[in-house]
This record gives structure tokens, sequence and C-alpha cells, in this order.
């Protein structure tokens, strides 16, 4: 058993204290003892035991006791709001906003047009991010900041604990509703009337948001008055007010007529709340009251708390409950019925009837399994019909044994269509019933519906021909429906996978779906295998070229390296030698599209260093180094980052290498994008054009290989930079060569020129000459080809976070990409997403946007 507060009254002490001794032997004898008692009467408080008082139990000014959440001071025997909020710490998340809302107890909803400000700010929450832990807007936090400061004010209302309860009181309850765009309120007072004096005062009150799927404002408005019959259920079921008089009020006049009136009249939705409203509250009287006199007005707007503090409508209700015996007067004739209305019966609860918006078919994901708990649903329907000796207005006949027969999962289908029909076509349904003809523009019109079996069917052209029944008259389903996705879906499994045309052609053998064409491709486009067959992947605007390929710069201080390989290298010519795997690492100048060659023994970090070496000896200091994130590469730069952790003598070794003595800043592009590094990736695809033709099926050694590497070398930087000129000109193709030798590598011998006298000044000056020349006509002539994109010439939408799609992956089949969620976006320079940051069931990733297939967008 658990035990908390108890808080009760009595008229007068001695009612007081013999409901007290009562209440303490009863639980006394089940071992039970109650303690920690207080009172707001002096003398009731100095009859109790010493021992079983509270702590601190007297009367004093200022002194409060936590009773069910509140605090209450007997002394003024009124009660206040404890709030002792922590004040959400940077960064302010989504869930550390709700943990702090939902540290305010308020059961009784007296403070709910706080409380529902704060129940708004949080579900705007959810337009800005869907993550629990991702920091929130600068507006937002500042936003917040302004609710922890407003709630700060709590304490300062104080609302009367007794409400006037006498023995004499004539007692009245009167609810009040009232919905806005952003929430739906209702609200319950007492009025009480003793020896002519009114007194009118809060009793309860709740609220709730509007649903993010905009509704109408009647439809928030009849759900306000659900939320009031609810709400005045509860209130009415309590001891003091069984069989008092209640009054609910509305300012709604749309959601009066449909309460007072027939439901059968009202759409399915509507006419299920109304009921709903009449069940719970069936011996309410509905009124109009003006929207101004409202109470429940500013509970479905939200304030704040010394606008609430100051609120004598939402504390003492409307005046004319006091001022007034018979509070405004109700125009009984503008909601009442008339005898035509009230004529006959209305049957509410039928077989057939489908709760709102057909909540079994959303229920399920499978057309299959619907269908046969369906079966299921109609034998239980039909056994008990038989044993109450019940007529139904449908006809099943369940199977002799257990298993589904072919009979009941078709009778089981047409159930399910004329549930979706009542739910969804209730408007043409009646337009057929009573003989009405559809409107000029409406979607059905042309097919001459008509009522069959208590379905709607296409009356159409072909009732004489030779057709079956359910191919000639199709059962007509709206193309919005639950039922219509799972149909779809089911035949796409049974078709294999068909094509839009294929599935429509199955689909209108009994079926008949408007607009089915768009309804079916917009299905198919949902299917995970297709997509992954059919659909491309993402693709955005190619980026500005990076400042290192269009700014001169000293050859090889920018460069990016690859590897390549392996090639079948042996130990020696020697008879009986062995083979072993070698490489070639690459390295390309990010200016001049110089390359060079190194052979290497081993597709390792140790090797790669080697390599590095003998490049920056020959070459120079290489400031920055781009590349793909091999295994190699980040293993000569994450792992060398992580050497003093490890303690490890070798990777000291290597760290101080690359830190004191070549000083080298690597960069790496993102994981499975090597478009990022299209440089060096044609630079490997140039070397091995070179090398399958010169090499063959022959086998090198490390030394053949690494001096036919020298020579595909030379080579490549002869090649020119800029496209041949149509007609001879006196200077020579610009090529890497130029800058590295001053000259390309493969060119006719002059004469010597060892004779001529030249000062060693002026060979220098000639040699500054080369290379301000080389660079000059790099400006002019090659930076000009860099201009044009090739492809991906136009911006496309940027990835969001949020968004879910599918991973391609070369090495797996179509159908084995993993499912991810984007968890985070990289924005480039231009503010277009390139890389983002996904999540799957492995792990989190970083991936380019051409690796990415969308599939739900946030």
């Amino acid at each position: 058993m658990y035990m908390d507060d108890v808080l009760s009254g009595a008229f007068d002490v001695k009612l007081a204290l013999h409901k007290q001794r009562q209440l303490s032997a009863l639980l006394s004898s089940g071992g039970f003892t109650l303690a920690k008692w207080m009172t707001n009467d002096e003398e009731m408080l100095h009859s109790f035991d010493a021992d079983s008082l509270a702590k601190e139990a007297t009367l004093k000014v200022g002194l409060g006791f936590s009773v069910l959440g509140l605090v209450w001071e007997p002394k003024t025997d009124v009660f206040r709001f404890n709030v002792s909020l922590t004040a959400a710490t940077s960064p302010v998340t989504k869930r550390k906003v709700l943990s702090c809302i939902a540290g305010l107890f308020d059961p009784s909803g007296w403070i709910a047009p706080v409380l529902i400000s704060l129940k708004i700010f949080m579900q705007s929450l959810w337009l800005v991010t869907k993550e629990w832990d991702t920091p929130l807007p600068d507006s937002e936090i500042e936003r917040w900041r302004e609710f922890e400061q407003d709630l700060k004010d709590l304490p300062s209302i104080a609302i009367p604990r007794w409400i006037g309860f006498t023995n004499d009181s004539y007692v009245e309850l009167h609810g009040f509703a009232d919905a806005s765009k952003f929430a739906y309120a209702a609200v319950i007072y007492v009025r009480l009337v003793s020896q002519g004096e009114v007194r009118v005062s809060l009793l309860t009150a709740k609220t709730k948001v509007a649903p993010i799927k905009t509704l109408s404002i009647p439809r928030l408005e009849l759900c306000a008055a659900h939320l009031l019959a609810k709400l005045a259920a509860s209130v009415a079921s309590a001891e003091e007010y069984v069989d008092v008089p209640l009054h609910l009020w509305s300012d709604s006049k749309t959601t009066l007529h449909w309460i007072h009136g027939l439901p059968a009249r009202w759409p399915v939705v509507v006419a299920n709340r109304c009921a709903d409203v009449i069940n719970l509250a069936p011996k309410a009287r509905w009124h109009y009251v003006n929207t101004k006199h409202n109470p429940a007005d500013v509970a479905s707007r939200g304030c704040s708390v010394p606008a609430l503090r100051e609120d004598k409508l939402w504390w003492l209700g409307p005046e004319a409950l006091v001022e007034s015996a018979q509070p405004w007067s109700f125009e009984k004739d503008e909601f009442l019925l008339g005898e035509s209305d009230s004529a006959g019966s209305v049957t509410l609860i039928q077989s057939d009837v489908v709760s709102e918006d057909c909540e079994i078919i959303t229920r399920f994901s499978s057309y299959t399994r619907l269908r046969r708990v369906m079966v299921y649903l109609l034998r239980f329907v039909t056994k008990l019909a038989a044993r109450r000796n019940v007529q139904l207005s449908l006809s099943f006949e369940p199977a002799t044994d257990e298993s589904i027969s072919v009979s009941e999962l078709d009778a089981a289908a047409l159930q399910l269509c004329r549930m979706t029909q009542i739910a969804l076509f209730s408007t043409e349904i009646n337009c057929v019933e009573s003989g009405k003809a559809f409107g000029h523009r409406h979607g059905l019109r042309n097919l001459c519906p008509m009522l069959k079996g208590g379905l709607l069917r296409v009356g159409g052209r072909l009732d004489n021909s030779q057709l079956q029944y359910d191919c000639k008259h199709q059962i007509i389903l709206p193309e919005k429906s639950k039922l219509v996705e799972l149909l779809t879906d089911h035949l796409h499994k049974v078709t294999l996978h068909g094509g839009a045309r294929l599935i429509i052609a199955h689909l209108r053998q009994r079926y008949w779906i408007h607009k089915s064409a768009a309804v079916v491709g917009a299905r198919l486009r949902r299917c995970v295998v297709c997509l992954c067959y059919r659909s491309a992947t993402v693709s955005q605007r190619m980026s500005d070229l990076p400042a290192v390929r269009v700014t001169p710069a000293r050859l090889f201080e920018n460069s990016g390296v690859d590897y390549a390989g392996p090639f079948r290298l042996k130990a020696s010519n020697h008879r009986g030698n062995w083979s072993y795997k070698g490489y070639m690492a690459i390295f390309v100048c990010m200016s001049t599209k110089a390359v060079h060659l190194e052979a290497v023994s081993a597709y390792d970090t140790k090797s790669f260093i080697a390599a590095f070496r003998r490049f920056t000896a020959r070459r120079g200091p290489c400031r920055h180094l781009y590349s793909d994130q091999g295994t190699n590469f980040v293993g000569a730069d994450a792992e060398l980052r992580r050497l003093h952790a490890k303690s490890s003598e070798f990777y000291k070794s290597v760290i101080t290498i690359l830190s004191d003595q070549f000083e080298t800043t690597w960069h790496f592009n993102p994981p499975g994008s090597p478009h990022f590094g299209g440089l060096w990736e044609s630079g490997v695809k140039s070397v091995k054009h070179h090398l399958k033709r010169m090499i063959g099926d022959a086998m090198l050694t490390y030394e053949e290989f690494s001096t036919l590497l020298t020579q595909i070398e030379a080579v490549l930087n002869s090649r020119p930079l800029t496209p041949l000129p149509s007609a001879p000109e006196p200077e020579s193709v610009l090529s890497p060569a130029h800058l590295i030798i001053g000259e390309p590598s493969f060119i006719v011998a002059e004469p010597p020129l060892t004779r001529e006298n030249v000062s060693t000044l002026e060979r220098w000056k000639r040699i500054t000459q080369f290379t301000q020349l080389f660079w000059e006509r790099w400006s002019k002539e090659y930076l000009q080809t860099l201009q044009k994109r090739c492809k991906w010439q136009l911006p496309k939408r940027n990835l969001a976070v949020g968004d879910i799609v599918l991973v391609k992956d070369e090495l797996t089949p179509c159908a084995r990409w993993p499912l991810a969620k984007i968890i985070e976006v990289h924005l480039g320079r231009d503010g277009l997403v390139r890389v983002a940051t996904i999540a799957t069931a492995r792990g989190s990733y970083k991936r380019p946007v051409v690796k990415l297939i969308g599939l739900l967008e946030q």
C-alpha cells in the first residue's frame, strides 16, 4: 500500500475531530499510523498529541506545509506553488527545457494559462529541432530565459482553500470551453448560493496543445467541448457534486449546433465526438457565452504569471455568474431540435460503424496481416451476435475449422472497404442514397456511382460485357486512405516489385481508385528496394577551387598524395627468386600539377614516412599535404597524434620528424569521396596508363620498378598544362617541367655554350627570369582553363539534419545498402552541403553527399 498526504475539512471543529479520529483508527487497525497533522484552527491544534503533529506546527503568517505537491499556509488558509526551478545550464537543449517544465506540479490546473504557454513553447521546439540534445537557437534560448524569469513569480499567487461551502449552500457547476490555433482548454467553476449571497470559485481546469497537423477552429472548439465533458464527468463523480446542476458553456455556435443536432447529420468524426460528449455528460445543459466573458479563452492562449495573478475573470469567473440568478438568457430556439429532427430514433453504434479515421486500419502496415485480423474480428462478432440472437447487417459465414478460408478473407476485404468508405465517403454515400447528383467538378461524377451491398461501386458503361461483376463494377476507394496504401504495397510485392501500370491493372480487377496513377506512383517511390536500383545519388553544384590550386607557390609546397598498387615485384633476377607486393606513392603539386613518384615496398605507415622523407629531401619541405583517408595515411597522422598517450618510442620519433623537420600540416578529404582528390586520382590514372603498356605481364625488381617510375615522372611532367595552339608559336607549350628543370624533359639537344662568357649574376638573373616567366604564363594561360564546371553546374537542395538516406556502397549489392539518418551537415564556404555525418545501425560516419540517396526529407 502506498500512502500520501490526506487533505480534508469539516464545517466545525467537532466534526473535524470526529473525522480525524475515525480515519486514524481505521488505518491503525491495519498497522498504519497517521502523523504530521496540521490544522488552521488553534483549538483543534492543541487537541493533537505532540508526537503526531507536523514539524513546527504553529499558526504563523508565512509558515507553509507541503500538501500534495503544493504549499498550504494554515494561518491565511491559502495554497501557494512551491517553485524550485533549476535554471537550464548551457547548452540549453530540448531535454533540459522539458525537465524544467515537468518540475511544475499543478494537479488542479489552477495555473493552466501559464503552463499552456510552456507547452506551446515546447511544441514549437519540435519544429526547430528533432534531437533531444541539440543546442537550441539563440532566439529560443532567449524566450526560455524569459519564461524562467516569469516562473520565479509563481509563489506570489495565493489560492484560497475554502471555496465557501456550507450546509445550506445551493451548488451549481459551470464549465467553459474555448480553443485557439495553439491550444484548447476547459475550466470548471463552482457557484454557491447561501442566504442570498453568491460566491463563485475556480475548481479545476485542463488544457491541451493543438495538434501540429492543422485543424480548423470549429474542430478545435469541438475538441475543447469534448475535453470539458470529460473534465465535468470527473468532477461530477465526486461525492459533493453528485446530482448537482451542470451548465456547460462554449463561445462556438458551430460546436453547439453539432452537440444539439442529430449525430447522423454530421460527418463521422464530428458525429462520434458529439456522441461521446453527450454520453460523458448526459445531464449537462449547453449554453452559448460571448468570448469576452469566457474564462477558458486565456487558458487556450496562455499568459504570464503577473497577468494571471490579476485576472479576475480566471479566478472568479464571469461577473454574470455572481450578479444574476440565471446567468445570460439562453436562446433555446437557436440550438434545440425541431420536431422533424427529433422524430424517430438513431442508432449510434452498429457493427459496420467504424471509429474515427478507421483506427483499426491505421494500426497495421501489412495488408495480409490486416485481413487475417479482420477475419478473427468478424468471427468474434458473428458468434457473439448468434449467442445474443442479434441480426447483423453484414453477411459472414465463419469456417468450420480454425484455418482461415478464402471466402473469409474475401469477406474481410469487403468489410475493410466498407469501413473506409463510411469514414471517408460518407457525403458521397448520402448523395447516392438520396438520389442527388454530384458536383460538376467532383472526381466520381463520370463514374455514375451506385450502392450495392453497402458498398459504393462504379456504375460505368460495361454492364452488358461478359466481365466478372467485380471487374465491371469496381469498389470505389478514396485515394487518401490507409487501405489504398496497404493494397498498393501488397500488390507491389505480389508482382515482384512491378511497376505502376502493372499494379494499376491488378487493382482495376476489383477496385477503382481516383487518380490511381499519381497515388500508386507516389507509393512506389517509397519502396526502399526499388529506390536502391533506380534512384540517383544526391548531387550538389561543384565548389570553387581551393586557394592552393589557384595561388602561385613554391614547387610541391602544397601537395596531394595517393597510393597505387599493388604491383608484383621480384627480389632479384636470379633463378628461384620470390615475389612480393610493391606500391607506388604519387605526390602532385597543387599549383603546377607537377608529379613526383616514389616506389614503396609496403602499404603501411613506416614505408610511407620513408617515401615522404625521400620526397621532401629532393623537392623541399611540404607545408600542406592533402590526401584521402587511407589507412596508411590516417596511421601517419591520427596515430602519430596519439603517440604520447601510447608511450610509443617509434611514434615519438616519427612525430618528431614530421613536426620538427617537415613541419607538415595534413588535410584529409571525407571518407569515400575520391572526387575531392581528383588531382591525384587523375595522376594515378596517367601513371597506370604508362605502367600497363611498359610492364605488361613482366615482373620487375625494385630497382627496375623505381627506374621506370622516374622515367614516367619525367614524361608526365612534360605534359602541356594548356591546350596546344593551332599555329606554331615561338614560345614552347607550358608544362611543369619548365619550373622543375627550366625546360621540357624531352627536347632536341642544343649546342654547348660553355665557351660563352656569362657572369654569375647574369646566370642568376636568367634563372629568376625563367621562374617569373613561368608564373606569368601560368596565371594567364593555365588558370583560365579551370573556369568551367564540367558537371554539377546547378545548386541543389541541401541535405538537412533528420533526413533519411541510403548509403551507397560499391562493394555490396543495392538491396543491402544500409539506411542512415543525417545527424550533422557540413556547409561549404558557399553555403552548400557536400559532406554530411550520418548515423547507421553500426555507428556514425562522415560521407560525401554523392554517396547518399535521399529517401525522406525532414
